[in-house]
């Protein structure tokens, strides 16, 4: 839907309840103002935004500061932080930046309860993966007695 179009009231209620519009910084001069412009003219419509692939850096963090998002979605090399105790660390302190700027924090391709047991410990707010045990006759999963 062209900006135009989403910013006229008549269409603010299709918006509620969508699922956010992600983004990623690829580089390119003037991506940034170009997705803030567009982020501007869209959000007061309900659209809410994250920036995906989100690695620490001097430019990701201040595109944090600049763009209205709700969601930032980390990269996911974040995913082994439990193997890397310098990018565990890491990893805390983008959580801990997002939630001060008031953003969920999405963890992605989270495939082994390990790396998710590190995510929520280090106080991610969203995961997303495939955490479901390999089919299996016995089913063997104890989920009365299953700690991460």
């Amino acid at each position: 839907m062209a900006a135009p179009a989403a910013r006229k009231p008549a269409h603010h209620g299709w918006f509620a309840g969508h699922r956010p519009a992600p983004g990623r910084r690829t580089g390119a001069p003037g991506d940034a103002a170009t997705v803030l412009r567009c982020a501007r003219a869209l959000g007061p419509s309900g659209v809410l935004f994250c920036l995906s692939q989100f690695l620490h850096g001097s430019e990701p963090d201040a595109l944090l500061q600049q763009l209205p998002l709700r969601y930032v979605r980390l990269s996911p090399r974040y995913s082994g932080a439990r193997a890397d105790p310098a990018l565990s660390e890491r990893l805390r302190g983008v959580i801990d930046n997002a939630h001060r700027l008031g953003l969920l924090v999405i963890g992605p391709q989270v495939e082994e309860p390990q790396g998710a047991a590190t995510l929520w410990m280090s106080g991610i707010d969203l995961i997303q993966g495939n955490l479901v045990q390999q089919a299996d006759g016995n089913l063997d999963f104890d989920f009365a007695h299953a700690v991460l």
